[in-house]
């Protein structure tokens, strides 16, 4: 909660999934699991606040990681930013802004709107023992001119790799980029 805006957030991580594709005419069973999550605000930013940057991650390891910043106009990161890191055991863990940092390691512009996100990213979680290189899967996965935000951003698909506890993990995730 920060001047006047407020945002509660729930996960389910795990959701076990299937269903079937049909692609020329052909029915193709899928299985798997998926990520459902939802956000309730008051306001989607505060005056001091530019945008955010939200992360989801799975890891093949079992754990997942959502983390998320709210940038400033200044430049700084909102000490509201936080995340959750949820263990094999469906333990979920808070994680304080203070541990973990997110670094943009190159950019992305699109030709579409002129705008230009971060595209490649280092997370951190020391207490964890945790480093993870995040690149997106395809750079273009902006939305564009959308009514419903008044706006652009960015939203895809994403591989992680790295270590976790000193272990190396692999993974999935997705990325949301607003206010660029």
């Amino acid at each position: 909660k920060r001047g006047g805006t407020e945002s509660n957030y729930f996960s389910f991580a795990r959701k076990k999934t299937t269903d079937k594709i049909i692609i020329n005419d052909e029915v193709l069973k899928v299985t798997g699991t998926s990520w459902i999550d939802h956000e309730f605000s008051s306001n989607q930013l505060s005056e001091e606040q530019a945008g955010w940057d939200w992360f989801s991650l799975k890891l093949d390891n079992q754990v997942e990681i959502m983390l998320y910043q709210m940038r400033l106009k200044d430049g700084g990161i909102d000490p509201f930013s936080s995340g959750t890191l949820v263990l094999p055991s469906s333990e979920a863990e808070h994680l304080r802004l203070s541990e973990f940092s997110i670094e943009p390691q190159s950019q992305w512009t699109s030709r579409k709107t002129g705008i230009t996100y971060p595209a490649e990213w280092q997370v951190t979680l020391p207490e964890y023992q945790t480093r993870l290189r995040v690149v997106p899967d395809i750079a273009g996965q902006e939305l564009s001119n959308l009514r419903s935000i008044s706006g652009s951003y960015w939203e895809g698909s994403v591989t992680v790799r790295g270590t976790y506890r000193g272990r190396p993990v692999e993974g999935k995730g997705y990325v949301e980029l607003v206010g660029y």
